[in-house]
């Protein structure tokens, strides 16, 4: 074999592998690209259910009374039941108070099963009173890492101190 047809085969498989390395950095962008646009996606549906959420704990139309005592407020405290980790049990207890369906404008933001749920189908954290608004609620998504850091971290929190 000449060494011209040697030199060209491997010229050959050079520019291919090339082409290679620069097909599998193109896809490598656009896997990378794909992702930050999902959980671009994820942090705004789970803000806007936040919002959606929130907007509605704050209606002042809406007064709760306690079950476990007389007590009346405008929103129900998870400090009443301790098998409530995530405060859902509380949510509910609100957002059923007048049937076993959830408000048509919120349903939205319910699972099948009644759970509030983030962006990432995680149920979202309400805490009455809050940690971050200790004289009001907080309520919050783990966000995109999933780690409970009570509304600090990446966790997504809106609150209010007004009650």
């Amino acid at each position: 074999m000449s060494s011209r047809s040697l030199d060209s085969k491997v010229g050959n498989r050079l520019a291919l592998l090339a082409v290679f390395v620069a097909v599998a950095l193109v896809a490598a962008t656009a896997i990378a690209l794909m992702k930050q646009q999902r959980e671009r996606e994820q942090v705004e549906k789970t803000l806007k259910n936040l919002s959606a959420l929130a907007s509605y704990l704050q209606r002042p139309r809406h007064i709760y009374v306690s079950p476990l005592s007389d007590e009346v407020a405008a929103v129900p405290k998870t400090t009443e039941t301790s098998n409530d980790p995530t405060g859902q049990l509380a949510l509910q207890r609100l957002f059923w108070v007048k049937g076993d369906t959830v408000p048509s404008d919120l349903s939205p933001f319910f699972d099948g099963t009644g759970l509030a749920l983030d962006g990432w189908g995680r149920p979202l954290k309400y805490r009455c009173p809050g940690t971050k608004h200790p004289t009001g609620w907080d309520l919050y998504s783990f966000g995109p890492n999933g780690i409970d850091e009570s509304g600090d971290g990446d966790d997504l929190l809106v609150g209010d101190a007004a009650r």
